[in-house]
């Protein structure tokens, strides 16, 4: 796969990995619409530490990466982060919903959840022992499909190739527009532009 044709692989392979017959099921228009609703809503929803929005019985940030070291074993820290970005992106697509409330922001070295980056901060490797923090039985069993589709399918690469791959995408190139190449940033990449882009790549398989 070239690096260079980075909407090949979502298009040909992601989609039909989570639901084979479905074809962009909700505009972005009517997620936008949804999201907004749901964290103007202060009656159910609390404001994290972070500012993300929280609902009580919604899996953390730590939730998803423990469940994905525990599905790959032993990985770097910035393919760890490139996971659980495309977890996130992935099944806000397909389910329509956040995977997990923490921001993600426009680092220079790709998308990264600064609460996940607080966690394993100092070190290059992380596994599930070292990696303390986060339950899996925090998922839902459609949570656990949307992780499960991403690792089938990007689990094999390397954190290089995936930072690479997030670079040549618009989530992250819009939200670092204006910005050098290796200029810090708290800009965040949000729901609303990762299903603006990854959304129409659903095809009929």
């Amino acid at each position: 796969m070239v690096l260079a044709d980075t909407r090949t692989a979502p298009r040909m392979l992601m989609p039909s990995a989570r639901h084979p017959m479905i074809c962009a099921r909700f505009s972005v228009l009517k997620r936008f619409i949804l999201t907004v609703m749901l964290e103007a809503s202060d009656g159910i929803f609390a404001t994290s530490a972070d500012d993300g929005v929280m609902l009580a019985d919604m899996p953390s940030v730590h939730d998803v990466a423990k469940y994905i070291l525990q599905q790959q074993g032993s990985m770097s820290t910035w393919k760890l982060q490139k996971l659980v970005y495309y977890s996130q992106a992935w099944h806000y697509v397909w389910e329509d919903e956040r995977l997990f409330p923490e921001p993600i922001e426009a680092w220079a070295d790709g998308p990264v959840v600064p609460a996940l980056y607080q966690e394993h901060k100092g070190r290059y490797t992380v596994s599930e022992s070292t990696y303390k923090a986060g339950m899996r039985r925090n998922l839902t069993e459609a949570q656990r499909g949307s992780i499960d589709a991403v690792l089938g399918f990007y689990g094999d690469k390397t954190g290089h190739w995936l930072s690479e791959l997030t670079h040549k995408e618009a989530p992250w190139r819009d939200a670092r527009k204006g910005l050098k190449d290796s200029q810090r940033s708290e800009r965040r990449i949000t729901l609303e532009a990762m299903g603006r882009y990854y959304a129409p790549l659903q095809v009929i398989s």
